[in-house]
């Protein structure tokens, strides 16, 4: 958890130095021509026109694109059914369940990084009480559930920047 928030403070701390270098260095559509002289000819094409007008809201909105769509792709890759609940680790669980290895499954759901080994570890350490392994079950879920929202929260911010900063 530690190393999440640490990732998101230096996250938000670079893209705070590159929104302030792009303002820093813009002259926000001022006319650095002196007087007299005439505007420069009008150059073709879209990115041509783009490089030539520096607007830091249209970078700014650009790299908030870009990194809107990384996170999305990370999203599909690390919620799909076969890194949630691997087959291997479902096998494993399966059967040292059925041959009553309990401390030997409590010992691999330790160490298994997958969502199903995470959730069913807490509930095995409370083995004896039938009631409190399914309130220990319902937690971790909840808990890693709520672990899973935290890495698209990114994208709620993203997605509301995107019509402020238009609005510019």
């Amino acid at each position: 958890m530690r190393a999440y928030s640490r990732f998101r403070v230096i996250l938000l701390s670079g893209l705070l130095l590159l929104t302030i270098g792009l303002v820093s260095s813009s002259s926000f559509g001022q006319s650095t021509l002196p007087a007299g002289t005439p505007p420069p000819p009008a150059k073709a094409g879209l990115m041509q026109l783009i490089l030539s007008h520096p607007d830091p809201v249209f970078f700014t909105i650009a790299g908030l694109s870009v990194a809107g769509l990384a996170l999305i792709i990370q999203g599909f890759i690390k919620t799909r059914a076969t890194v949630f609940m691997p087959e291997t680790s479902t096998n494993a669980i399966r059967e040292m369940i059925s041959q009553r290895r309990y401390q030997e499954l409590i010992d691999f759901t330790e160490t298994d990084p997958s969502f199903v080994s995470k959730v069913l570890n807490p509930a095995l350490k409370r083995a004896p009480s039938w009631v409190a392994m399914k309130e220990t079950l319902e937690t971790a879920v909840g808990e890693e559930t709520a672990e899973q929202f935290r890495r698209i929260e990114y994208l709620n911010i993203i997605g509301n920047l995107g019509p402020l900063l238009g609005l510019l």
